[in-house]
């Protein structure tokens, strides 16, 4: 079975802190990222489970698990689908550039999801998804200036 990965990079107009902090702290997760997210701490071993889906649809029970955090740098974590087949990893990679940050996020083992099987969960959904969270949302988050 060939390895399904998605792999983006994108270099934002904003510190490596707070680029650190939109995808680290809860209450900037929920504006961008997932709005469904009940806790979330960056530290290796926390776990943290949230459903989502639309209104009569499918949900998805996402179940997290933290992996490696290395401050302002990296932070990884197991991402998996309660009740279906499959783990994969997400990580998200931060450097300097000057008074930018470069991203490189990477998400590996998608085709442990059997998306043959579940077609929500094919690759190509991951794809259209981080494009636009990295590409737009994200984006729009650390570059907007503060009120």
């Amino acid at each position: 079975m060939e390895k399904a990965q998605v792999v983006i990079e994108r270099t934002y107009n904003a510190s490596v802190e707070r680029v650190w902090k939109a995808i680290t702290d809860i209450d900037d997760m929920k504006e961008w990222y997932m709005s469904a997210l009940t806790s979330f701490e960056p530290r290796v071993g926390f776990e943290t489970g949230f459903s989502v889906g639309k209104a009569g649809g499918k949900q998805w029970p996402h179940r997290w698990k933290i992996t490696e955090v290395i401050p302002n740098k990296k932070i990884s974590y197991e991402w998996r689908y309660e009740g279906n087949p499959g783990n994969s990893l997400v990580t998200f990679e931060l450097r300097p550039d000057g008074d930018l940050t470069h991203l490189k996020l990477s998400h590996v083992g998608l085709e442990t999801f059997e998306g043959d099987k579940n077609p929500g969960l094919e690759p190509h959904n991951f794809a259209d998804g981080w494009n636009q969270l990295i590409n737009t949302l994200l984006k729009d988050f650390v570059e907007k200036v503060p009120a």
